[in-house]
């Protein structure tokens, strides 16, 4: 019988036994990965099941406290008249108050606020508050609290604009935005926007039809 030769039979145990470290290797690193990835998709799942009892433990809370959120809503908005007997006069450079009214139940914290006007045959597709500002203190409208929050006069009409109104070819647009906040520090927005209905005698505001575009009148709770 032929002998084998020691140095091959240890080439060749050497070499099973690196082959089998090698699938022992692969297997650890296998099971590592998924124990990696179990533990991550656990922690997610943590985390998630942490912020949904976190908004269900603040809603229990609002509840438990009777506390609503704040809803602003325009109250008083138009133009003011300027004591001139000619309406033209009047319509020249229009002064507006704004009024909003708190219809909820807790404080609305005012943070930004813009009061627009402009004379035009048709709005552009977004609103432009080039007028916005912060109130230099915090404004704070309590429960069924009437605020005024602002005053304006920006507008100044040449005599072709002014015919322009009446002969209803343009018209005067007044728009705007309050941002607010509540006690929970969530943040709300009211948008709104009317549209000038002049005569030869008078001038008032009203609601703008569906024609004008949904970014001047769309507000978020």
């Amino acid at each position: 019988m032929e002998k084998l030769d020691p140095v091959a039979v240890a080439t060749w145990v050497l070499c099973i036994v690196g082959l089998a470290q090698v699938i022992i290797f692969r297997r650890q690193a296998t099971l590592m990965d998924r124990t990696l990835r179990s533990t991550e998709k656990s922690a997610l799942d943590a985390l998630k099941a942490t912020e949904k009892l976190a908004d269900s433990m603040a809603a229990s809370v609002r509840v438990s406290m009777g506390v609503t959120l704040p809803r602003l809503l325009l109250y008083d908005f138009k133009p003011e008249p300027a004591g001139l007997a000619n309406i033209r006069a009047q319509i020249q450079s229009p002064h507006v108050k704004l009024k909003v009214k708190n219809y909820g139940k807790s404080p609305a914290f005012i943070e930004f606020v813009s009061l627009e006007m402009t004379c035009t045959a048709a709005l552009l597709a977004k609103p432009d508050y080039i007028h916005g500002h912060n109130p230099d203190k915090e404004t704070v409208v309590q429960e069924n609290d009437v605020r005024e929050i602002a005053d304006a006069r920006y507008l100044l009409l040449t005599d072709p604009e002014i015919a322009a109104v009446f002969d209803k070819t343009k018209t005067i647009y007044i728009y705007g935005i309050v941002q607010y906040r509540d006690i929970w520090n969530q943040r709300h927005v009211l948008r709104f926007c009317k549209d000038v209905f002049v005569n030869q005698y008078s001038f008032t505001t009203s609601l703008v039809d569906s024609s004008v575009p949904s970014s001047y009148t769309d507000s978020s709770d």
